[in-house]
């Protein structure tokens, strides 16, 4: 039996003050969805099979220029073996001066 995996999408919004909707296209396997957005929206969830292939664009839109898209690519993989991390991140909280003998 093939398995589904629900999809979380995750993105930071267009910072430009006078963005009026954002359009989400998204390719499975050579299908194409599109969602229209508000300016907000920073999150999309979906349902891909598994080993699909797809890619996903997000644009925004001012009502006279669409930016250029943001874009990801993945393919969904084997769902039957355990699932791989995602989404690792790191940040520098804080510089610390390091003590001489330690």
């Amino acid at each position: 039996m093939s398995k589904l995996a629900r999809i979380r999408l995750n993105w930071v919004p267009s910072i430009s003050t006078d963005v009026e909707s954002q359009t989400l296209g998204i390719h499975i396997n050579g299908d194409f969805l599109e969602y229209n957005l508000p300016p907000g929206a920073d999150s999309f969830e979906f349902v891909a099979a598994e080993k699909a292939e797809v890619t996903v664009d997000v644009t925004a839109s001012d009502g006279a220029y669409v930016s250029p898209p943001a874009t990801v690519t993945f393919n969904v993989g084997d769902l039957s073996e355990p699932a791989a991390p995602t989404g690792l991140q790191f940040t520098i909280v804080e510089v610390i001066e390091a003590e001489e003998n330690a």
